[in-house]
């Protein structure tokens, strides 16, 4: 039996029916509001804006004023903007473009039609050149654009030299040119061109003079040239009538001639960009043995994963004169503790400036201490345990860089000895360690920062072989105890686990994590064996050791840290302990640039 009932459909209505509406807009046949954008007036009708634009719906339905007023004027938005929203309110149609696409997202999110607020996010990513990316950047992290504002960002600091030459970055707030000179990231090969992008921003300021020192505190004047600074400071009239910034240039120029720790400079601006540098395995000091030959090393050297090459730092013999110290890296500074000196527990400190290529003493440790365990987190590095020779300590201390002191915290639980120490979060996690009768602590302890307390874990699974503490996101691997074992501690279930072995037994070699790996150097296979030059690479993600090149030397008992180094890196011989006077050459030569 035939239905007595067909529905026909004819898909262009919709569509018809809009294209004749904007013909009639145009015409002003039946229009109902005058809309006012800017001095522009715009003949409209309610029904098609309230079902095209919540924003408009609201307006006309709601209890408003302008639900039933002729006349609506419109704010903070530009006449040829609406237009642009207007005609796709009528049409489903608009035409995006590098000029407006920036504008009609900004209007379309205004009046809430999200189909077009998204098309507009989407070009915008497609857009990003020199010229509009500082505003791009601007836009996105005003409006929540994650996506937008990572590939805005991206662009702005790989293409700083293109973007500092366009009118866009010249009309950057105060603000905003602080932030942006202020990246870490941005691809310059010399801190000159970014001196030279502050300068070239305050010169079209309309008074520049009150904003210098602001801006040039965003640059890293120790690593600009020192005779390009005497001729900026001679030639640049923001400059020489400034006594402020004078100063700071005359500080940057004598920078790396000073044995001081130049606290006139923030920690940020003693530091290259990221881009200037690379990050690589750093080693220090040390013991080699080999037969009955048994000698004290001063050296430093450095694998770099890049190239998987090692390279030494020349440095005075001496430099590294201390035993069984405790080594720890903060920023691109390298801080050695304590350890002994001519068989006596020293509570020295000495700093080792990676981008200056020089040692300076530093403040103390309030006690002296060897086989203990430095750390770093938030800035601050904490001593952990340890002897003074005479018994083990519970004793932890912490040193902030800003002011060059160390503070006492809360003791210990346990004391021990030669610790594996590492950070997570706002948790300092000690695993194992010894005692005075050296029984092997099988128990982490775990010091709560913000709270200021310690909590005790005790597991069986932490003995002798977790001599080392290599954190990798929430995991800490222990390893480097006279073994091939690798343990793995989960700071979010605390379990411990195994993980794939090493390829060589190894004790008192040095650990640490470049790139998300983790590098052992050296060691001992036996306590009473030779020393080892080889070294292995570990990687979380394939749960595989290899192999990497052999050290310059065997090494055993020595430090290993993770470092940034200036890819122009000096050679100078500095030692820590013996300030020296340089000669009038090198007062010329830049510390980080060639």
């Amino acid at each position: 039996m035939q239905s007595s009932c067909s529905q026909f459909v004819f898909p262009l209505q919709v569509a018809s029916n809009l294209r004749e509406m904007n013909l009639m807009r145009e015409q002003s046949l039946l229009t109902d509001v005058t809309i006012t954008a800017e001095d522009r007036e715009f003949e409209c009708h309610r029904v098609v804006l309230a079902s095209s634009c919540p924003y408009f719906k609201a307006m006309f339905t709601y209890d408003l004023r302008e639900s039933t007023e002729r006349k609506v004027t419109l704010h903070g938005i530009e006449a040829t903007s609406f237009a642009q929203i207007l005609h796709f309110a009528y049409t489903g149609t608009c035409m995006l473009s590098k000029q407006n696409a920036a504008d009609i997202f900004v209007a379309s999110d205004l009046f809430g039609i999200l189909s077009l607020r998204n098309a507009a996010e989407n070009f915008l990513k497609k857009c990003v050149d020199s010229s509009n990316c500082l505003q791009i950047l601007r836009l996105s992290s005003m409006y929540s654009c994650p996506e937008v504002t990572k590939i805005a960002k991206e662009f702005a600091r790989q293409n700083f030299i293109d973007v500092t030459q366009q009118n866009e970055f010249l009309h950057l707030s105060i603000d905003d040119v602080i932030v942006y000179l202020n990246d870490d990231d941005i691809n310059v090969a010399r801190e000159d061109l970014v001196f030279d992008a502050a300068i070239r921003w305050l010169r079209h300021q309309p008074n520049p003079m009150n904003l210098t020192q602001r801006v040039l505190e965003s640059v890293r004047l120790p690593f600009v040239r020192p005779e390009y600074l005497k001729i900026q400071s001679t030639m640049e009239v923001l400059l020489n009538d400034n006594a402020q910034c004078l100063q700071k240039i005359s500080e940057a120029i004598s920078y790396h001639h000073s044995d001081s720790n130049c606290g006139t400079f923030s920690n940020k601006q003693r530091k290259p960009r990221k881009r200037t540098s690379r990050e690589v395995v750093m080693v220090f000091g040390g013991e080699t043995r080999i037969g009955s030959t048994h000698e004290a090393s001063n050296d430093v050297s450095y694998y770099d994963p890049m190239t998987s090459r090692w390279d030494s730092i020349s440095i005075l013999p001496g430099a590294v004169s201390a035993e069984a110290f405790s080594v720890v890296s903060l920023g691109y500074e390298i801080y050695l503790t304590g350890g002994t000196v001519n068989s006596k527990a020293t509570n020295e400190v000495t700093v080792f400036y990676t981008y200056l290529n020089k040692w300076v003493k530093l403040s103390n440790m309030l006690v002296p201490r060897y086989h203990h365990t430095c750390t770093a987190i938030e800035d601050m590095i904490y001593a952990v345990g340890g002897t003074n020779g005479s018994r083990c300590l519970d004793d932890v201390e912490r040193y902030r860089s800003d002011v060059d002191k160390w503070e006492k915290i809360e003791k210990l639980v346990h004391a021990i000895k030669c610790p594996a120490v590492a950070t997570h979060k706002e948790k300092l996690y000690v695993f194992g360690g010894f005692t005075d009768s050296y029984v092997i602590s099988q128990s982490i302890q775990v010091y709560t920062i913000p709270d200021k307390t310690w909590t005790i874990i005790s597991s069986p699974m932490i003995d002798y072989t977790c001599a080392h503490a290599a954190p990798i996101n929430s995991k800490i691997f222990l390893l480097g105890g006279g073994s091939k074992i690798v343990k793995i501690y989960d700071t979010e279930t605390d379990q411990v686990s195994r993980v794939s072995d090493m390829l060589e037994k190894r004790d008192n070699c040095g650990v640490t994590v470049v790139g998300g790996k983790i590098f052992v150097t050296g060691g001992v296979s036996e306590s009473s064996g030779p020393s080892l030059m080889t070294s292995e690479c570990y990687c979380p993600l394939r749960n595989k050791w290899e192999r990497i090149p052999e050290m310059p030397r065997p090494l055993h008992r020595h430090g290993s840290v993770s470092m940034r180094i200036p890819i122009y890196q000096r050679t100078d011989r500095v030692s820590p302990r013996t300030p020296r006077t340089m000669t009038s050459s090198e007062e010329m030569t830049s510390p980080g640039i060639t």
